[in-house]
């Protein structure tokens, strides 16, 4: 009869145990998963969503741009960019508003811009993963629209600042056009815009260029056509780093002796 009873007893000691031992495991599972779409970015099937920017944290580039690179679409023109118009690296960033790594880089990127100012031309293009992302086409519409009224930036900032709130959202245009009112927009313009052919059009060339570059995931980074490896601050800079540098060392043996270097670039950013 002893046995019997700690028998039952240990059973259920282990049946109580069962239920804590569980959500222990979906704990672990959930924080994995967060932790492994912090670091790879965005995947879809339908988009055949693998990063072609790659996905590590190695920071290294490959030997040569893209094969399409210099073929490609080129996009939404004039493109969105900051820094300078002539600069001798361009840094450009096929991103998705409704991609939680996305949002995690956008930073990253502003940090980025701020370091090398004139130095570089960095370009943001859309790339909306429709087949995950409900909301993320209309999100590009929306700072292509704002962007009609000069203040596509803003919009920009805006969007990746409030991505868990209009991400989820089963109508999202309300949402923004609240943010359209709070940037000082027109908002009936707005709300035409988003509504037009125009913006959407933007958005769809933007998607061209970014499939026929094979480009698959957000985000994808690219410098001088060259695809970066990894999403730290210390990895975009380090692939600038290293175009600069090949581009001043190109530019010393191609001067005559005694001529002074080009002259940098002047400021400009098209909105």
């Amino acid at each position: 009869m002893a046995n019997q009873t700690n028998t039952t007893a240990s059973g259920e000691k282990k049946s109580n145990l069962a239920p804590f031992v569980i959500i222990g495991l979906i704990f672990v599972a959930t924080i994995a998963g967060i932790y492994y779409i912090t670091q790879t970015g965005d995947r879809s099937t339908g988009n055949t969503a693998t990063n072609t920017a790659g996905n590590s944290n190695s920071g290294s580039q490959t030997a040569q741009p893209l094969a399409n690179y210099a073929t490609a679409p080129p996009g939404a023109s004039p493109a969105h960019y900051k820094g300078s118009e002539g600069a001798p690296v361009i840094v450009e960033e096929f991103a998705d508003f409704q991609c939680p790594t996305c949002a995690v880089v956008h930073p990253r990127m502003n940090e980025v811009v701020s370091r090398f100012g004139t130095k570089i031309k960095f370009v943001f293009r859309n790339y909306p993963l429709t087949t995950i992302h409900r909301n993320a086409y209309d999100a590009s519409v929306a700072a292509e629209a704002a962007g009609f009224q000069n203040k596509f930036w803003e919009m920009q900032n805006l969007l990746f600042q409030n991505q868990s709130r209009w991400s989820t959202a089963p109508q999202p245009r309300p949402l923004f056009e609240e943010y359209a009112t709070t940037l000082g927009l027109d908002v009936e313009k707005f709300k035409n815009d988003m509504a037009g052919f125009a913006a959407k059009g933007r958005v769809d060339e933007d998607m061209r260029r970014a499939r026929a570059l094979n480009l698959t995931g957000t985000p994808s980074i690219l410098v001088n056509g060259k695809p970066v490896n990894g999403y730290e601050t210390a990895i975009i800079a380090q692939a600038v780093e290293t175009e600069l540098a090949r581009f001043e060392q190109s530019s010393e043996s191609a001067a005559p002796a005694g001529e002074d270097k080009p002259a940098e670039a002047p400021a400009n950013q098209n909105q």
